[in-house]
């Protein structure tokens, strides 16, 4: 449902900002990013509720579900033939910026944490626990926590810029007419800050995934799904 309505919704946008047929031109391409994240949560879906690797990997994929919803506020920026070519450059450059920064992030995290807790809970529980070690207490052991993340901006002041983007997106949206290049990046750079955080989480959900296959092929055991 959060794809069909991003997809949808981006289209709308596209229509309403940029001339002739852009709304159908970014619905049959957001069509097509939409089915195949879908593809991606349906392949590991049917695994995901017996084998822990499948889980993760359904949750990781779930997360692209909400990068495409705010993607779907940004992306339509570049169906509009007035803004100049430079800028769509720039603001592709600060996308991959970003977006790259929040997967590594989510990825360093959890095997920073892995060597410093994350190991030591799992042993505990694969001795004690007898029903099968519970991968969440080993995650909760970590205590590991998702916040927005900007190269170059430290935690605290993220969290201040978190609140100031949302009212760009909005002010953003509302200025499209009058002050076209501004609306561009007001709206546009909020919205993939917003969505590299979803990313973020994506990226820590693949790292457990690729975490609990080193352990089974090294143990040589399953690790079964979690509550």
């Amino acid at each position: 449902m959060v794809l069909l309505i991003s997809t949808i919704g981006g289209a709308l946008i596209a229509q309403k900002v940029a001339a002739g047929d852009a709304g159908y031109s970014f619905l049959g391409f957001g069509g097509t990013v939409a089915v195949l994240i879908f593809l991606s949560q349906l392949l590991t879906f049917s695994n995901a509720r017996k084998q822990l690797f499948f889980q993760l990997l359904f949750l990781g994929f779930f997360g692209f579900s909400m990068v495409w919803f705010m993607l779907s506020l940004f992306l339509p920026i570049f169906w509009i033939i007035e803004i100049d070519f430079q800028v769509k450059l720039i603001l592709i450059f600060i996308f991959l910026t970003i977006m790259s920064f929040n997967i590594i992030l989510g990825w360093r995290t959890l095997n920073k944490r892995w060597l410093e807790t994350g190991s030591k809970a799992f042993e505990i529980e694969l001795k004690t626990a007898s029903a099968g070690p519970n991968w969440n207490k080993v995650v909760s052991a970590m205590k590991i926590t998702h916040n927005i993340a900007i190269p170059g901006v430290s935690e605290k002041l993220a969290s201040i810029l978190s609140v100031i983007l949302i009212l760009s997106m909005i002010a953003g949206l509302n200025l499209r007419t009058a002050y076209p290049t501004f609306s561009v990046f007001a709206w546009g750079i909020p919205a993939v800050v917003l969505a590299s955080y979803f990313i973020q989480v994506s990226g820590f959900y693949f790292a457990q995934a690729l975490q609990v296959r080193k352990i089974e092929k090294t143990s040589k055991i399953v690790l079964s799904s979690t509550d």
